[in-house]
């Protein structure tokens, strides 16, 4: 077996303590080469194991996995996703055990997997990408949650986004639209409780890509209410395409902040998004 080097970070409020994770990993039968924090120094500590190939153990929830699908994509080194966070989409679609003690055992015996990851620009991620009314709200939130509190921040983000509206241009293979929000999925990344059926496999080959039709503020509303209702997908103004060509989105604005997997980032423009086939090892 490659060598394991373990991420962890010791900064989460949910996370373990070096030692523990030690422990667990011993009962597990696994030999650690080294335990890595998720600091200043995590990305020239892994590089070599990466060009060498070893094996990337992390734990974490979606956005902490993130950044490691965005170092070890397109390389030789094997992830090995653990889940850590609140939600765990990927680790959950990728079929890994919830339980960690369990999920640590099964490393010892699984098989190399390659999944398929997406490119916005140049970014990698193996859920979801957003732009539009989502990431402005997560923007303004990060910005007033250590202010007022995580609540009223999020309540305040939603309210401004609507306020700042603006609509964008999307090219699918030499078809135009134009929409408020873009929600492109790795695969056929599912809405369940938006009516959306949710994803089985990771390396389908296609990207699923959600806009709405509508371009006013009101229009945006009343799809939000077909969506608590789970009748979302039925709505004439509202698609959903499986494409495997790239996506690209324009706009006046030299710079636009996208979510990827739960992340922000700050992107120029134009924005493309590029599925890369079966470009992740995975355990």
């Amino acid at each position: 077996m490659k060598d394991i080097y373990f991420v962890y970070n010791p900064h989460s409020g949910s996370a373990l303590e070096l030692k523990e994770l030690k422990k667990k990993c011993k009962n597990a039968g696994l030999m650690i080469k080294k335990f890595v924090p998720i600091d200043a120094t995590m990305t020239r500590r892994l590089a070599r194991p990466i060009a060498r190939g070893e094996i990337i153990a992390v734990l974490g929830g979606d956005g902490t996995i993130n950044s490691l699908v965005n170092m070890t994509a397109g390389t030789q080194a094997i992830l090995a996703p653990l889940s850590g966070g609140t939600f765990n989409h990927f680790t959950k679609d990728a079929g890994i055990p919830q339980d960690l003690d369990k999920a640590l055992a099964r490393l010892k015996t699984a098989k190399v997997r390659k999944i398929d990851t997406v490119k916005a620009n140049e970014t990698y991620f193996v859920n979801n990408s957003l732009l539009g009314l989502y990431p402005y709200s997560l923007e303004l939130r990060g910005e007033l949650e250590g202010k007022y509190g995580k609540w009223p921040a999020a309540i305040a983000g939603v309210t401004a986004s609507f306020i700042n509206f603006h609509t964008y241009y999307i090219d699918i293979a030499g078809t135009k639209y134009r929409t408020p929000f873009v929600f492109v999925g790795n695969n056929n990344f599912g809405l369940e409780r938006l009516g959306l059926p949710g994803r089985t496999r990771l390396d389908g080959g296609v990207m699923c890509v959600y806009i709405a039709r509508t371009h006013t503020r009101l229009g945006v509303a009343r799809l939000f209410l077909r969506a608590l209702t789970g009748s979302l997908k039925d709505d004439q103004e509202f698609d959903s395409l499986k494409i495997t060509d790239g996506v690209t989105i324009t706009t006046k604005r030299r710079h636009l902040h996208v979510s990827h997997d739960g992340e922000l980032s700050k992107m120029k423009t134009p924005i493309t998004y590029t599925l890369k086939p079966k470009s992740l090892r995975i355990l």
